[in-house]
């Protein structure tokens, strides 16, 4: 912590919510686009279609999360 407040000037107080919340869907995302490299490779092109829009729909997700967490007045 004094590191991140010498560098940074600030220190968020939600980031323990924020990380919960996305932690997890980025592992999802990371093996979700792994899959679709393979299934490409495999030429399975109605799975990567389908693997995609999900992908899509949980990036959206995330980064509605991301919006939301850093607008929680006084969180940094």
């Amino acid at each position: 912590m004094p590191s991140i407040l010498f560098q940074f000037h600030q220190f968020s107080l939600v980031f323990l919510l924020s990380n919960l919340l996305m932690i997890p869907i980025s592992t999802i995302l990371l093996f979700a686009l792994l899959l679709i490299l393979f299934f490409d490779l495999l030429h399975l092109t109605f799975l990567c279609s389908w693997i995609g829009y999900t992908t899509n729909t949980l990036l959206s997700l995330f980064t509605e999360i991301a919006s939301i967490t850093g607008n929680i007045p006084y969180a940094i």
